[in-house]
């Protein structure tokens, strides 16, 4: 048997070259989403930061869900009773706030709404029982029959001058009404009805975000806006419906704080109507952590003192009765704080940056307007005075920088929009294929479980191919058809891609 010839002595082979990964060249990554970070509590009056993050722990919850229920709450306490001055001496606004806090399921909104909302809801409950009131509301709905009656009467008689009399009665009666602070469930249109008898001010106040649903055309399909567009800055409604009585509000205020699901909240804020008109520019935004995971079947329960230190100054700002709205003013050096503040977001919504694009500049701008009532209302809650100091306004600020984080996220800046993640979820999706290409049924096939359509689909192969390189388009011979066919290649570089 002949010996094998031994092979002579060369250098280790290379691996080859991944020459067509090469000319593809690197992946651009997706944007880094922006993440909730941790409320500033110490910025807070302490008797109200205290409480707050005691409802979180005896929820087992972040304690940021129960920022905004406190702003609303506060709100609602002072609603007609003080306005502030703004610094520039331009104008007087209404303390009133629009929130909105969005968090996934099982994250107890609604027992952290009542937390903050129920005092409200018992005071309001004690005041519809006081005997006094009750016999006011008596008197005047049996004067107000009586004088209808009458003036029915003369009208069938065609006597004039008892008409006249009749009407000017009833014109001088002063309307009483059973108390109500807080609905939910309303339409524009009632909403204005309820207002006017409520000294034109309500708050909406609803775990379940359902007043954003009527307004995208539960029950009618073009719902009108302008109330809760006009409301916010307490600006005159006219609401002439054919059927109605025309209502007319001269200065109505509204306070929104509502919770919402991420899923109702991504429909909710790609409403184009709702951005166009600016409504969802007007709120303030609060994205806490899901604590699932984390949480316990009973936490921590609130120590007494703590809750009824909240409860007190609640109710306080309730019994507060001013005979005329009392003007809230900042001095000097805070005047100075806002002013620089000021030249801060003109920044931040100049081209170029983050917040330049329509919505996200239209919300930019108005939180100077928005700090200040925020910075009046934590001041009422420690003091009922009518000057902002410095440091009140410092701490005020710091808050609204949190508020912008907040804002960011709402609108998408960093990268949290839904189109973003719905790239990422096809990205996934041609990962895990496996393939060197594609064709779009193909893949229309793979992401039927994201309910896209094919317009959407194509909008986002665009992006991954002009904003990440991930993929490219190909023509190439059809065999069946006796023509070109557009197919998508994928990187290879994709399948060590963490995305």
């Amino acid at each position: 048997m002949v010996a094998a010839e031994q092979a002579p002595d060369s250098q280790p082979q290379q691996a080859p070259k991944n020459i067509e990964s090469e000319i593809w060249g690197d992946i651009k990554p997706f944007a880094e989403e922006q993440k909730s970070s941790a409320f500033p509590f110490q910025l807070l009056p302490d008797k109200l930061g205290n409480y707050v993050k005691a409802v979180g722990e005896c929820l087992c919850i972040y304690p940021e869900m129960g920022v905004l229920p406190l702003f609303t709450a506060l709100s609602t306490a002072v609603q007609k009773k003080a306005k502030v001055e703004l610094y520039t001496s331009t104008a007087i606004e209404p303390l009133n706030l629009y929130c909105l806090t969005v968090a996934p399921p099982s994250q107890r909104k609604s027992p952290c709404a009542a937390f903050f909302l129920n005092i409200i809801s018992q005071w309001e409950q004690e005041r519809k029982q006081d005997p006094q009131i009750m016999r006011e509301i008596s008197e005047y709905k049996a004067n107000k029959a009586y004088l209808d009656s009458q003036l029915r009467k003369a009208t069938n008689k065609g006597d004039l001058a008892a008409i006249k009399q009749y009407q000017t009665d009833i014109d001088r009666l002063t309307p009483k009404y059973p108390l109500q602070l807080m609905t939910n469930d309303v339409t524009p249109e009632s909403l204005t009805e309820i207002m006017a008898k409520q000294g034109e001010k309500i708050s909406i106040l609803d775990s379940e975000g359902t007043i954003l649903d009527i307004l995208s055309g539960m029950y009618s399909p073009l719902p009108n806006l302008s109330l809760f567009l006009k409301a916010y800055s307490g600006e005159r409604v006219d609401n002439s419906r054919k059927g109605r009585d025309t209502v007319v509000l001269y200065e109505p205020t509204l306070t929104i704080g509502i919770f919402s699901q991420n899923g109702h909240f991504e429909k909710i804020i790609k409403n184009e109507r709702f951005r166009e008109r600016g409504l969802m520019q007007r709120f303030i935004y609060s994205f806490p952590k899901d604590n699932f995971a984390q949480m316990k079947a009973v936490g921590t329960p609130i120590p007494e003192s703590v809750r009824n230190t909240y409860s007190e100054r609640i109710i306080q700002l309730l019994e507060w009765q001013p005979k005329e709205n009392m003007i809230l003013h900042f001095t000097e050096p805070a005047k100075k704080e806002l002013a620089a503040y000021f030249d801060m977001l003109k920044a931040k919504a100049a081209p170029d940056h983050p917040y330049s694009s329509d919505i996200a500049k239209e919300w930019i701008m108005k939180q100077l307007s928005r700090v200040q009532r925020i910075a009046a209302l934590l001041h009422l809650a420690v003091d009922i005075s009518d000057t902002i100091s410095a440091e009140e306004t410092r701490k005020s600020i710091l808050i609204s920088h949190w508020l912008e984080e907040q804002a960011a996220i709402a609108f998408g800046i960093y990268g949290t929009s839904e189109h973003e993640k719905r790239k990422k979820q096809v990205a996934r999706i041609l990962k895990c294929s496996g393939a060197e290409t594609l064709s779009k049924s193909e893949l229309l096939l793979k992401v039927r479980t994201l309910a896209m359509k094919s317009q959407e689909l194509s909008d986002i192969l665009a992006s991954l191919d002009d904003d990440h390189n991930m993929i490219k388009f190909e023509f190439v011979d059809s065999i069946t058809r006796g023509r070109k066919t557009q197919i998508i290649r994928i990187n290879p570089k994709l399948k060590e891609t963490d995305i």
